[in-house]
């Protein structure tokens, strides 16, 4: 993502003659920097493992010249009033969206989870956008980002609310390290490349892209193959990877039929029949945390029936 622009204003003073420069839009981004050449903080290792924990007073000198050397882009005003200054300080924020919950996130965290979702959200764009699960314009407001929080959460923790609140936690909680990251990594990978050998294309033009259902059917294929475990109370919990549950057999070609034929007997379905309250659980209060344990159930009982 580029980053956007520093604007400066540039005036001139007599008596003795000066230039004043004065930041209109960046200086939480300037102050960053100067706080890190002033050793106010130091680099996480999920940023750089090489220099992890290092200040900038205890880098390479070819390192820290580096930095120093580092050119921002700037948009100067020359000579505008201050009544003008506000004006393009208020178009500034006056045509920007609001932030949304996870916008906020990535503004305050830098740590383990975080960069463990990013980097996993961002490995499957092409998935996320072939099979019409996000839109690019959803991407762009990180809805992938903040989906991705959503199945990590549950794979470690257990079938779960993961509202606002809950998402924040899991972000504070696991900011400075994040166990297994790379485990819990390689288990998505693999839950997705079952999917997609399942269900190919298909994905793109079926129900389940929606993202309650969608949610239900990675969690279904994870549970198979690795196990789930059971959602604890504590919030968020410890990093949870069932171990000891013996592997199951997962075919992607049993997966795709029996997928096939519940979208087909959904088309119908009548309330009060088992395939009727799935369809029901996945279309209202879908976030809550009982109904995604019953589309859970559900889909455990037909997905992987011979």
């Amino acid at each position: 993502m580029p980053i956007p622009p520093i604007f400066l204003r540039l005036r001139i003073e007599t008596n003795p003659p000066r230039t004043l420069r004065e930041v209109v839009d960046g200086q939480q981004r300037l102050r960053s920097v100067l706080g890190f050449i002033e050793g106010a903080f130091p680099i996480l290792g999920v940023h750089n493992q090489e220099y992890a924990n290092l200040h900038f007073g205890d880098l390479p000198q070819d390192v820290k010249e580096d930095i120093l050397s580092y050119k921002f882009q700037v948009n100067t005003l020359e000579n505008i009033s201050d009544a003008e200054v506000l004006k393009i300080f208020s178009r500034l924020n006056t045509y920007t969206q609001s932030l949304n919950h996870q916008e906020l996130l990535n503004a305050e965290y830098f740590g383990a989870f975080k960069q463990t979702v990013y980097d996993i959200a961002l490995r499957y764009y092409p998935f996320w956008t072939t099979k019409k699960i996000f839109t690019d314009e959803k991407i762009a407001r990180m809805a992938d980002a903040e989906f991705t929080s959503t199945l990590i959460m549950s794979m470690i923790g257990g079938i779960r609310q993961t509202k606002g609140p809950q998402i924040r936690a899991y972000y504070d909680r696991f900011d400075d390290e994040f166990p297994r990251a790379r485990e819990i990594g390689e288990r998505f990978d693999r839950v997705i490349n079952l999917l997609s050998e399942a269900y190919g294309d298909a994905l793109s033009r079926s129900r389940f892209r929606r993202l309650p259902l969608f949610y239900s059917l990675f969690l279904a294929i994870y549970d198979r193959a690795f196990g789930l475990p059971a959602a604890a109370n504590e919030e968020p919990p410890a990093v949870q990877l069932v171990e000891q549950r013996p592997p199951l057999q997962v075919r992607p070609a049993m997966i795709g039929r029996n997928l096939r034929a519940l979208e087909a007997e959904m088309q119908g379905a009548k309330p009060g029949t088992p395939v009727g309250d799935f369809v029901e659980a996945g279309s209202k209060g879908t976030a809550d945390p009982g109904r995604r344990r019953a589309r859970h159930a559900f889909l455990m009982g037909r997905l992987f029936a011979e």
